[in-house]
């Protein structure tokens, strides 16, 4: 099987010209899945089960909820069970950061603490039953400025 890289390229869609390939599986079950996690629910108008419920989230008072971590990790796994049929047993894991992130701005370089939301998600290719691992960062929010 052969699976396209996203984002597709519309020019060389459009011009005929051949669409660059994944030369692995895992490579576009990767893609797919940092898709979902960076999409909200309702954010792909033709499916707005596509996504996942990070951003549903009020990141300034999330602290190292247990409870919140939970629900977002069932959120995703359904999410990836539901808009990745090539893996099954699929586990999700979050974890909730804080990140120390240096950043230029006017000549002057300050440190800013933000938050991150590391997911790692373990699961078995359907077509191989091998086994897939993955882990995602995506920062959330900042948290202050120095």
């Amino acid at each position: 099987m052969q699976y396209y890289k996203i984002p597709l390229s519309a020019v060389e869609l459009f011009e005929n010209r051949t669409l660059l390939k994944y030369n692995r599986i895992e490579e576009s079950i990767a893609d797919n899945i940092r898709l979902i996690l960076t999409t909200a629910f309702g954010e792909y108008a033709f499916d707005a089960s596509y996504g996942c419920s990070l951003w549903d989230g009020d990141f300034e008072n999330i602290s190292s909820d247990d409870r919140w971590k939970e629900k977002l990790s069932i959120s995703i796994r359904k999410s990836i069970e539901q808009h990745e049929p090539r893996l099954t047993n699929v586990m999700v894991n979050t974890e909730i950061v804080q990140d120390e992130v240096k950043q230029q701005i006017s000549n002057r370089e300050i440190n800013r603490i933000k938050r991150r939301v590391d997911v790692t998600v373990d699961a078995r290719i359907a077509l191989t039953d091998e086994s897939f691992w993955g882990r995602q960062k995506l920062y959330v929010s900042p948290i202050s400025l120095d």
